[in-house]
């Protein structure tokens, strides 16, 4: 496993988590049950797309070691920027511990292995595993934006 293909996937899980949050709000604040609804068809897909963009960027060993390192990561992640969003900034702990929070974990952490499945024979076949340094720059602008948007549009929840 190459060190930029690590902080690549580490920086695409940072961008999706906080698109996922700046897209699902909208839906949220109109009805809790809509924002469910929303969050499980529009999240697989997010985390779907960036799971395999992060596959097809790895290159050692098969590609379902790299599905475990991506489930890993982005389980990591969601986890920590879930307790960092919500227990510390909006300090509403109690709302990481719904059902919907642990389905979503789960979720997150299989999704590479459904990816690698679905699509293990067009990601050898089409694999792209240089990075490029523009490749870094445009995702963490990305997660700066939907960052940005998620902690600006927390007043209106």
């Amino acid at each position: 496993m190459r060190k930029n293909w690590l902080f690549l996937t580490i920086l695409v899980g940072d961008s999706a988590y906080w698109f996922s949050n700046a897209v699902l709000w909208i839906p949220w604040i109109l009805n809790e049950i809509f924002g469910i609804i929303m969050m499980l068809i529009l999240a697989p897909t997010i985390w779907g797309c960036t799971s395999y963009y992060c596959l097809k960027k790895y290159s050692n060993e098969s590609f379902w070691i790299g599905s475990l390192y991506v489930a890993l990561i982005f389980l990591l992640l969601a986890i920590i920027f879930d307790w960092i969003f919500f227990g510390l900034y909006r300090n509403v702990p109690e709302q990481l511990y719904e059902p919907t929070t642990f389905a979503a974990y789960g979720l997150i952490f299989l999704i590479p292995f459904l990816i690698t499945l679905i699509f293990k024979k067009r990601l050898a076949s089409n694999m792209n595993i240089e990075i490029k340094n523009l490749d870094f720059l445009v995702i963490i602008i990305c997660g700066i934006i939907f960052a940005t948007i998620t902690f600006y549009s927390v007043q209106f929840w």
